[in-house]
């Protein structure tokens, strides 16, 4: 049994990464469907070069906005309305994707909170090695792509150097004034590049950021809720049998719906099913019960595997 759940534990993070690979493959793939549709379009239609095509459609995917390139025909202006729309929900499906990997990733550090507290020792309100470590790393390849980019339009535009980190900020926080564009089709092709690598690593240092603090939150919620001296209403409450004492079980219920791990309708279907399983009302299902028919002598070899 031992060896089953630790097969089970393995399986489930390969199946995460699976869904989460599949995920990200539509995502690319919805990307570059709306881009070549927008140049296309653009390029037939509006008679703009490829570069200058794509750059239009890639500052329109992260809303930018500069306002050098602006459709001029009638039917380029009602296909920009349908464009912009189904940007922002590509946008919003990749927001709502990321939401999902830092919720994930917090209940795993909320989870093993008391663990990190004790394996790290870090004091309760401040922040764990990995986490200041990730923080720094996405700062720091945020603060090298600002870098990079500023360096560009600098040398190949002739951007002063408050012009150009003032550019690549506004830029990269997707605020795109319109005072000041890329000025040759050698930046404009820069910039497709540019501006989704900024905005992106601006978008992950903020997430990142933002769910250190929220990890440090939740393992003070965490430490409260596991460390709350009885009282009698938490007694009753886990006291589910009312035989004057709390089981192993019994705490391990009444923490995790505390802590938000699992609400009662949850556990009580859960409950429900094993009572259903269990026939013989033994408060265990045996291997009848659960219609198997390995034998027993194959658990009693089991230790000697293990040694």
């Amino acid at each position: 049994s031992v060896e089953g759940s630790q097969s089970s534990r393995e399986s489930m993070p390969s199946m995460s990464s699976a869904n989460r690979g599949r995920a990200v493959l539509i995502a690319l793939g919805s990307v570059w469907l709306f881009l070549a549709t927008g140049i296309c379009f653009y390029h037939f239609v509006e008679g703009w070069g490829v570069i200058d095509s794509l750059y239009f459609c890639t500052v329109v995917l992260t809303t930018v906005g500069y306002g050098d390139l602006t459709p001029t025909r009638t039917v380029s202006k009602m296909f920009t309305v349908l464009y912009v729309i189904l940007a922002i929900s590509i946008i919003l499906a990749i927001v709502s994707y990321l939401v999902d990997l830092i919720v994930e990733k917090n209940e795993e550090m909320l989870l093993n909170a008391l663990a990190t507290q004790v394996e790290d020792e870090t004091p309760l309100g401040h922040l764990t090695k990995e986490e200041k470590s990730s923080i720094a790393a996405s700062l720091g390849i945020f603060a090298v792509v600002c870098f990079v980019g500023g360096a560009f339009f600098h040398v190949v535009d002739g951007f002063s150097l408050l012009d150009a980190v003032y550019f690549v900020v506004i830029t990269s926080s997707t605020v795109g004034f319109g005072d000041m564009d890329p000025q040759t089709r050698l930046s404009r092709g820069f910039a497709v590049f540019f501006l989704v690598l900024s905005t992106l690593s601006l978008a992950r240092a903020v997430g990142v950021i933002t769910g250190a603090r929220a990890a440090v939150k939740q393992r003070e919620v965490a430490h409260r809720t596991l460390t709350a001296r009885f009282t009698n209403n938490i007694f009753m409450e886990m006291d589910k049998d009312g035989d004057g004492e709390v089981d192993r079980l019994e705490f391990l219920t009444v923490m995790l719906m505390k802590l938000g791990k699992v609400d009662k309708e949850t556990v009580d279907d859960i409950l429900e099913e094993f009572d259903e399983r269990d026939v013989d009302h033994s408060g265990t299902i045996s291997l009848a019960e659960a219609g198997l028919t390995t034998t027993k002598s194959k658990y009693r070899r089991t230790p000697s595997r293990r040694h």
